[in-house]
């Protein structure tokens, strides 16, 4: 396995990252509840809305996973 090294600029790119996923999830929670007031079928909007969660669950880990290395790296120097 690979060691990783990140830099601050890593931190701000991920940082953005969840930005985005986050108005990707608000962007699709408010199409699922206008479909749900006409009453249209869901199936394919709550598909996408579990796919979107778990990208920004995986991009919320990698933020955790470079603040905590440089967290790391900061204090042992």
């Amino acid at each position: 396995m690979q060691l990783a090294r990140y830099r601050k600029k890593d931190l701000r790119f991920a940082r953005l990252h969840v930005v985005r996923a986050e108005q990707r999830i608000s962007r699709q929670e408010v199409i699922v509840r206008r479909l749900r007031m006409i009453g249209a079928p869901l199936d394919l909007e709550h598909a996408l809305l579990g796919r979107l969660y778990d990208s920004k669950r995986r991009v919320l880990y990698r933020l955790k996973r470079i603040e905590d290395f440089l967290d790391a790296t900061s204090q042992s120097a």
